[in-house]
């Protein structure tokens, strides 16, 4: 389910105000025996839009209260600390647990949409046709190989591995990560990497293990969970809720789900489904199809083992008949209600435990059998402790029970139910002391709110968030377990939303961890699991919706995670071009990133929340990461040390969410910075759009349009890599195209009538492919070399498939298709269809293809099976005669003539193996080492260069690309300059000193830019260059006199640290007198002719300079406050400013005057104005302070 995520307070937002019984219409279409998707997306949209996510005031106050009171010394989850909070509150996305539903449901069925959007389930004879199948020999062979293990073993020892998974060993599509999910400082104590609905330990071999994760994926490891291996490979397994080993024999595994019972007999190579299990009468929705299995052995031989499963068709015993190869099942129901949970008594192979639905009151009731389970009997009921409802409860969900070795007596049961609204979901955790005949209930403030109500202390209501102690939200069932102690009977763990811990036997609770308490362990409870070892070890094992915590001393030292080969739950996904870094959002588990360095298949956990979301900007050798719910980063490549912040894209893009549709940003463009996308989440919300670009070079989102199609719904927004001149958007189902980079649009032939996803080629702008997604047969894909005009049908590789996402490769007119029911690739190269599957499991939810184009590599998100990957066919790679280079360097600028280039990103559009490299750069003197990665070069004169690279590949083709003004070689040959400027010359905008002023054509060459400024109205001596040699050192400055004289400097410069050297003249006569002025603002406003420096009542932001939040306003190198001193009118004075925050700017156009206003000229001297683009340090302040009074004399 969706994650919290909290301030260092816990600032916690975004959450149902009351769990509301009113079925909205999006799950009424969802329960329909025909229901239609597309409506179901349509109804869900409108219900997220509608419905409030926030906190009444009530559970505002009591959280308040909560938190102060600090109940039970509540710390919070170490999951949480690893859990880095972003600037603005995540909000709780599941507003209800119909919503949960929708997205369990939307995600099983997408694989089977068809265009119209109705469900086309495989028949039964169709799903058995995939579970023929088993890994050929060679490819077996090749595995066993690659793990070092004999070709004699047998075939589960691919499971052997603790280094590698096995599914990242295919030698076709293989899993790339994550492997490994680590903290932010490369620590293994994240619970962040998948959803494990189901786990179980083998009776005979400990070390074997299974799980499942949400999405139907089967895992199996031989180590305990040290690694994590898929089992599922070519089955369409989905939805396990329960999995079992053989009592007796390790190598066979039960796995329980919707669509019915799955086997496997060779330790989970292949699978058999029996689907006629679902023939079974199904009495009650509450829980699961199954929802628990258990084997258990009476003879040692796996044949006669007693394999009992809770189900909502009874409690149903599996019987196996035959031997060998030919074994066969049979059903018998052997207590006829819906059931959530049995268990063994300890100690005894003869007596269980079950918890059964009654529809006569709504309610869940104890059953218990001593013969095995043929026979059952209803216990606890007339008088004997276990609650009987008057009348019909509310609402139930359903029961788990927990039983100990410690005291095989005693059995718990933790029941979900209403009996008002007022629970909240929570009714209780009963205990039996003597087998289950007789019950009570420990806490006396129940059962439910009880009497008095919910608090956080005494009745905490533990189905809900631990900041709720009301309650006002619960996932039912979805997330319900419990655990007792091996060694003390009264100590058991329970779990919700958050999990608790008992030790008085549940009278009291103490928060455990998820949420708030003190173990690290990520929230939301899904299966606890405990097994006692033949050497009398116990291991016990919590699963969450972030994987699998370990402890054989029940926690109370010990807290391993185990998840490693889990694969992640993508929402969101980007690749970087020309590096191998990668990360988005994930479904229950906020974002995640990997960074090559780091190594295959190592990732970290960022935080954030649960979003389709997921960028990678250019900069820093594209560690510059963006996720909507958390903030930009700039990643390090040291897997050990932490991100640092960075730009967030501002406006972030409108996001499908929970990873529904196609997203409509598009990557980068041929320049290599720029980001494209279209509509925000406001615009949305009034049914508009406006398109967008991002620019790295500025770090900057711009408008690029405004868009004015009415009721909007912008479905797709490409743009031409090879020539952004060229874009198409679908908008409301119809397709529109520019060809002058987005500032027209016309309206184009739209070639299907919906379900529309694009791609342009990318050898020539004007050819795009029109892909029909989910539809079958012949019509659903088509070419237009017109740019939309006319388009012709492009057959279909496979008529029976249908597909969901379209890729061109860059620098070739090759396209890619990926199917949405089953994982079917194809690639269209010179009017051919090609199949490129090989090794894909069999049915991945496949989020997003993308390609890494430095090494020729497919990396491609999945929903719930993590990210896979494959090079490109080679036949696809030699088409690839393109290549992009991009270069970055620390250094594009040079005090010096003789300079050393040192890039640090040469990225290759594809990695040809390049033989050569050569550098140019014109209007160089010398060049030495021009074939190196460190060239020098030497000019002898300043000004602005370009540079250009060529490459030369194995093959004799070259690659060259030009850089133009580049770098910047300044005036410094014989500096004159201070180091302190030598130092700051590239953080210098403006640096205008009167000594550089040419009287005859009244201009000032500015010492750092060359760049020329005007002196405005400086005839008939209103602007005078004045000497004296015994003033000011002897140094020149410019005396202002009379009219509207100024200085221009032809743009507005944002500036951050300003120094002005000038003196007042006494009798001045103008207005106003300003340090310096700009076009359109008044950051520098004074108060009169002289009045103070700065005016509280006209400057722009009085606030911009402020001295208390790290802004300094100086005279002569001394503090002084501008608002209540003025200007120094008896000789030079140096005046030095810095704005308060690295968010504040300063605008200067004129040296001084005040925007467009007469006779609010500087009348006066100026002898030198300095402008930086960033806060000086103190020290630096004082530096250049000093140099200027010492070269005036001051």
């Amino acid at each position: 389910m969706f994650r919290y995520l909290f301030s260092i307070f816990l600032c916690l937002v975004g959450i149902l105000k009351a769990q509301n019984d009113e079925i909205p219409a999006f799950y009424k279409e969802m329960q329909k025996n025909k229901p239609n998707v597309f409506v179901v997306d349509s109804l869900y949209d409108i219900y997220r839009a509608n419905t409030s996510l926030d906190f009444d005031a009530e559970t505002l106050k009591e959280i308040k209260k909560m938190k102060a009171s600090n109940p039970n010394k509540i710390q919070k989850s170490p999951w949480l600390s690893n859990a880095r909070q972003e600037n603005s509150p995540i909000k709780k996305e599941y507003r209800s647990e119909y919503e949960k539903e929708y997205l369990e449901w939307r995600r099983e069925i997408q694989p089977y949409i068809n265009e119209k959007g109705y469900i086309d389930y495989p028949s039964t004879q169709e799903l058995n046709q995939t579970f023929s199948q088993r890994p050929k020999t060679p490819l077996l062979r090749r595995v066993l190989r690659s793990l070092g293990i004999a070709t004699n073993s047998t075939s589960s020892n691919i499971y052997d591995s603790s280094e590698i998974p096995y599914h990242a060993t295919f030698s076709g599509w293989h899993y790339y990560g994550p492997v490994q999910l680590l903290s932010n400082t490369g620590q293994n104590n994240v619970t962040s990497q998948a959803n494990v609905r189901a786990f179980a330990q083998s009776p005979t071999n400990p070390n074997h293990t299974v799980c499942a994760v949400e999405n139907g994926t089967i895992y199996i490891s031989h180590d305990k969970g040290k690694m994590w291996h898929l089992a599922t490979k070519d089955y369409d397994i989905k939805n396990i809720t329960a999995l079992s080993f053989s009592a007796s024999d390790e190598n066979i595994i039960y796995a329980g789900a919707g669509t019915g019972l799955y086997v496997s007999r060779d330790g989970g190579i292949t699978w058999q489904l029996l689907s006629d299990f679902n023939n079974l009468k199904e009495y009650a929705k509450i829980g699961n199809n199954i929802t628990t299995i258990i084997s258990v052995s009476t003879d040692g031989n796996t044949m006669n083992d007693n394999i009992l499963m809770a189900t909502n068709r009874g409690i149903v015993k599996l019987k196996q008949v035959g031997s060998g190869s030919s074994i066969s099942y049979q059903y018998e129901v052997k207590l006829p209600l819906c059931i959530t949970d049995i268990i063994k008594r300890p100690n005894s192979n003869n007596e269980f435990y079950a918890v059964a639905y009654d529809a006569t009151t709504n309610f869940m009731y104890f059953y218990k059998s001593t013969d095995g389970g043929e026979t059952w009997v209803k216990k606890g009921v007339n008088g004997n402790g276990w609650y009987e409802p008057a009348t019909s409860m509310l609402r139930t969900w359903g029961a788990r029970l927990a039983v100990t070795p410690a005291n095989d007596k005693v059995v718990y049961a933790y029941i979900i139910a209403n009996e008002t609204s007022r629970d909240n979901g929570h009714w209780g955790v009963y205990r039996s002391d003597d087998a289950g005949e007789t019950w009570l209930l420990p806490n006396p403030n129940g059962p439910g709110a009880g009497a008095n109500g919910y608090n956080s202390s005494t009745n905490i209501n533990i189905a809900t968030f631990p900041f709720q102690p009301t309650g006002s939200y619960t996932q039912g069932f979805y997330n319900c377990a419990i655990i007792a102690s091996p060694t003390d009977a009264n100590t058991f763990i329970v779990g919700g939303l958050n999990a608790y811990i008992s030790r008085d036997g549940g009278q009291t609770f103490k928060y455990f961890g998820g949420y708030w308490g003190p173990n690290q362990l990520h929230p939301d409870m899904q299966t606890f699991y405990q097994q006692t070892n033949t050497d009398g070890s116990v291991d016990t094992w919590l699963s969450t919706d972030g994987g699998v915590n370990y402890s054989t001393d029940f926690f109370e030292t010990m807290n391993e995670v185990r998840t490693f080969g889990l694969g992640g739950d993508y929402w969101g996904f980007d690749l970087g071009e020309y590096n191998t870094n990668m990360g988005g959002g994930m479904y229950h588990n906020g974002d995640s990133y990997h960074v090559s360095t780091y190594g295959k298949g190592v990732f970290k956990h960022l935080g954030g929340g649960e979003s389709s979301t997921g960028y990678i900007l250019s900069g820093s050798d594209e560690r510059h990461f963006v996720f909507s719910d958390f903030q930009g980063v700039i990643v390090s490549p040291d897997i050990n040390t932490t991100y640092t912040p960075a730009y967030k894209l501002d406006p972030i893009p409108l996001e499908p969410y929970a990873g529904r549709g196609i997203p409509y940003y598009t990557q980068r463009d041929h320049n290599g910075n720029m980001y494209y996308f279209t509509q925000t989440n406001e615009e949305k919300a009034l049914g508009k759009f406006n398109l967008q670009v991002y620019n790295y070079k500025d770090n900057k989102v711009y408008l690029l349009k405004e868009m004015t199609i009415p009721t909007a719904v912008p479905q797709q927004y490409t743009v031409s890599f090879s020539n952004p001149l060229y874009q198409y958007l679908i908008v409301n189902n119809k397709l529109y195209a520019s060809t002058d980079g987005g500032k027209n649009w016309e309206e184009k032939t739209t070639p299907f009538t919906n379900n529309m996803n694009l791609a342009v080629s990318d050898s020539d702008p004007k050819t795009i492919y029109v892909l029909r997604t989910y539809a079958i047969g012949n019509d659903i894909l088509k070419i237009s070399r017109d740019g939309g005009n006319t388009f012709q049908n492009i057959s279909n590789p496979n008529t029976s498939r249908n597909y969901r996402h379209i890729l061109n490769v860059r620098g070739t007119d090759v396209i890619f298709i990926f199917g949405n029911n089953q994982s079917k690739v194809y690639y269209y190269i010179d009017g051919v269809w090609k199949e490129y599957s090989e090794d894909l499991p069999f049915n991945l939810n496949i989020l997003e293809p993308k390609i890494q184009y430095r090494t020729g590599e497919f990396f491609m998100a999945t929903s719930g099976s993590g990210i896979w990957t494959r090079k490109l066919p080679d036949e696809v790679l030699a088409k690839m005669n393109v290549i992009k280079i991009n270069i970055e360097a620390p250094e594009k600028m040079s005090l010096l003539k003789d300079y050393v280039f040192q890039p640090t990103n040469i990225s290759l559009y594809y990695g040809k193996n390049i033989v050569k490299k050569q550098w140019e750069f014109p209007g160089a003197t010398q060049v030495n080492n021009a074939d190196t990665d460190k060239p020098s070069v030497i000019y002898s004169k300043y000004g602005k260069f370009a540079v250009k690279l060529t490459l030369t590949d194995s093959d004799g083709k070259t690659y060259s690309q030009t850089f133009p003004e580049f770098f910047t070689v300044y005036p410094y040959c014989a500096c004159d300059a201070p180091n302190i400027m030598k130092n700051l010359i590239g953080n210098t905008l403006v640096w205008v000193d009167a000594g550089k002023t040419n009287e005859q054509n009244q201009t000032v060459t500015d010492r750092a830019t060359n760049e020329v400024y005007s002196l405005v109205n400086a005839s008939n001596n209103n602007i005078t260059l004045e000497q004296n040699p015994s003033l000011y050192n002897g140094q020149k400055v410019l005396s202002f006199k009379a009219g509207e004289s100024y200085i221009d400097l032809g743009n507005t410069y944002e500036g951050k640290t300003f120094f002005v050297v000038s003196k007042l003249n006494p009798n001045a006569n103008n207005n106003f007198n300003f340090l310096l002025g700009d076009s359109g603002s008044a950051d520098f406003h004074s108060s009169g002719t002289f009045g103070s420096i700065f005016s509280t009542l006209y400057m722009s932001d009085n606030k911009r300079f402020d001295t208390s939040k790290s802004g300094k306003t100086m005279i002569n190198g001394i503090n002084k406050n501008y608002f209540t001193t003025g200007f120094v009118t008896n000789n030079l004075a140096v005046y030095g400013l810095r704005v308060a925050n690295d968010n504040t700017v300063a605008r200067v156009r004129y040296i001084s005057r005040d925007r467009g206003q007469t006779n609010r000229s500087w009348r006066g001297e100026i002898a030198e104005v300095i402008v930086f683009d960033k806060l000086l340090t103190d020290e630096e302040m004082k530096e250049v302070n000093t140099y200027l009074m010492q070269k005036f004399g001051l």
